[in-house]
């Protein structure tokens, strides 16, 4: 047989630069397909319609925050946290962190401790943002309700109908946010108006504003 039948089995080295570029690239890839993940599992969200896996991941992360020292009462907190923006997160975690002797403290020690330290403003933007998210839950559905129905649209009549469940839910949620007494007895569209003026006047100003 020719040389040219020969099959060169030697494994040629791979540089190391490459071999970052080839894991990051990886890395990236992998990112953008959790994150496409993610939008699809929230798309299946509504206010009467839950993904069944939902409970499963609730315990399994739930153990993980369990381990740390969270308790049920630090989720407001946490929620509040996860929504701020990264510079507001890296200047808490440093502030906790300069609360450690030991430089090599774990992280989730660290976020504790964050989470202690603001735990009053950040349980009020954790309690506003879940709010703000379950009010703009209840308007997309209500809107994809009235399109579902354009005889009652046109016709109005669905304002004379009984305030829905969905409704009496957000009416109680946002008067606990606010600490107002609860409305008198409301029909589906004066309910309606009612969460709409809140909709457009209620934004997140910080503990105490």
């Amino acid at each position: 047989m020719g040389d040219d039948n020969i099959i060169d089995m030697r494994t040629r080295l791979v540089d190391g630069a490459d071999l970052a570029q080839a894991r990051d690239a990886l890395r990236a890839r992998h990112a953008e397909y959790a994150i496409h993940r993610r939008a699809l599992l929230q798309g299946d969200h509504s206010l009467v319609k839950r993904d069944p896996r939902d409970m499963a991941s609730a315990i399994a992360l739930g153990f993980t925050l369990v381990r740390i020292g969270l308790r049920a009462k630090d989720s407001w907190r946490l929620e509040g946290l996860l929504n701020e923006t990264v510079d507001e997160v890296v200047e808490r975690l440093l502030k906790a962190a300069s609360h450690f002797k030991d430089q090599n403290t774990p992280v989730g020690l660290v976020l504790v401790r964050a989470l202690d330290l603001g735990a009053y403003e950040l349980m009020g933007r954790g309690e506003y943002e879940a709010w703000r998210r379950r009010a703009l839950r209840y308007f997309e559905e209500h809107e994809a309700w009235l399109a579902a129905e354009p005889e009652l649209r046109e016709s109005g009549a669905w304002r004379d109908r009984r305030m829905s469940t969905d409704q009496q839910e957000m009416i109680r949620a946002t008067c606990a946010l606010i600490e107002i007494d609860l409305p008198g007895q409301l029909l589906r569209g004066s309910a309606h108006d009612w969460l709409s003026s809140f909709r457009a006047s209620l934004t997140y100003r910080g503990a105490g504003a």
